[in-house]
This record gives structure tokens, C-alpha cells and sequence, in this order.
């Protein structure tokens, strides 16, 4: 929705992947900003490069606004760990959170690594050429926190060179009471 100087807000777009597909869930989570938007699609399904699926495995997709003032797809992002890119992996939430500031795009959510759901925050960086790459995953630095559900990634913002990541049940003080890191 954009105003149109008048406190009048109008629907400017509506977006859908090609790949969309049931249940991807596409806008759990949405961030913009200048010409960048990035949509969280927790369930969405990834397809790999030999063509196999995963499923529910979750992405990020990033959008440019061009110079008509149309969004253009400008890459899917997704974990590109190895144990959460096999086809008997369990369901993770990549993508449940989004933000995105400047050049780089913050995504929050869980992954599953045998026999438990760690919850973290995949950070990307624009490149020169506009390509989004990998540069960090943060998380809980301690494995047993990180092991029970406290939701690390679920909340997230990003100024400049600063990330701000929440943990709305994190227990360390008390059931449920959060913390912020």
C-alpha cells in the first residue's frame, strides 16, 4: 500500500511467486526497505539443483522495486545447511521472521538437527552485483538454551551494523519471561 499525498492509502501490489505453491505461507513475515522488500514463506517447499524437493523447508524471497514502480523478483533465499536440505529432514521455519535494512536481510526461524529444533538468524548481505549471499547465522551461544523451544529469531530488527534478536520464551529467569539479545 504506498499514500498518495492525500492520507489516502491504495493497494500498489500484490505479489506471488511463480513458485508459489499450498501452504508456503508466503507473508508470515514482510520488511521493507527503500526499493527492497522481503516476504517470509515458512512452509514453502525449496527445489534443489539435481530438481529433487524439499519439503517445508522454508525461504525468503526479495523483491526490487523498479523503475516503473513494479515489483521484481530478485532471488529466494533459503538454509542452505546440508542437514536441513534432506529429503527425510523434519519441517523447520525458515523465514517465520524477515527484516531487511540497507544492504543486508536478516531471516529468523528454527532448523531441525537430529533429535532437536534450533531456533536461529540467517544473515545476508547484498552484494555489488545485487546478489544476496550468506554471511553469518547467529544463535544462542549455549547448545542447552538453544536445544529447548524459546523461540531465539522469532523477533528481529536490524539498524545499520547493529541486529537485535528476541526470545519471547526464553526461561532463564523465569517460565516464558523472553529475553532479548
Amino acid at each position: 500500500f504506498e499514500e498518495d499525498g492525500t492520507g489516502t492509502w491504495r493497494q500498489s501490489a500484490k505479489l506471488i511467486p511463480a513458485d508459489s505453491q499450498s501452504n508456503g505461507r508466503l507473508g508470515c513475515s514482510v520488511s521493507i526497505h527503500g526499493d527492497y522488500l522481503i516476504a517470509g514463506a515458512s512452509n514453502t517447499d525449496v527445489v534443489m539443483p539435481d530438481n529433487s524437493t524439499v519439503v517445508d523447508v522454508g525461504a525468503a524471497y526479495i523483491y526490487q522495486r523498479n523503475d516503473q514502480g513494479n515489483w521484481d523478483l530478485r532471488q529466494k533465499l533459503h538454509d542452505a545447511s546440508p542437514h536441513n536440505l534432506s529429503t527425510s529432514r523434519q519441517k523447520t521455519t525458515f523465514g517465520v521472521k524477515v527484516v531487511i535494512s540497507e544492504d543486508r536481510a536478516v531471516i529468523g526461524g528454527s532448523e531441525f538437527i537430529d533429535p532437536d529444533y534450533l531456533y536461529a538468524a540467517w544473515v545476508y548481505k547484498r552484494s555489488d552485483t545485487g546478489t544476496w549471499n550468506f554471511a553469518t547465522k547467529l544463535f544462542e551461544p549455549n547448545l542447552a538454551k538453544r536445544k529447548v523451544a524459546m523461540g531465539f529469531g522469532y523477533s528481529i530488527s536490524i539498524n545499520n551494523n547493529t541486529i537485535v534478536v528476541g526470545a519471547a520464551r526464553d526461561t532463564e529467569v523465569a517460565l516464558n519471561v523472553g529475553s532479548i539479545y
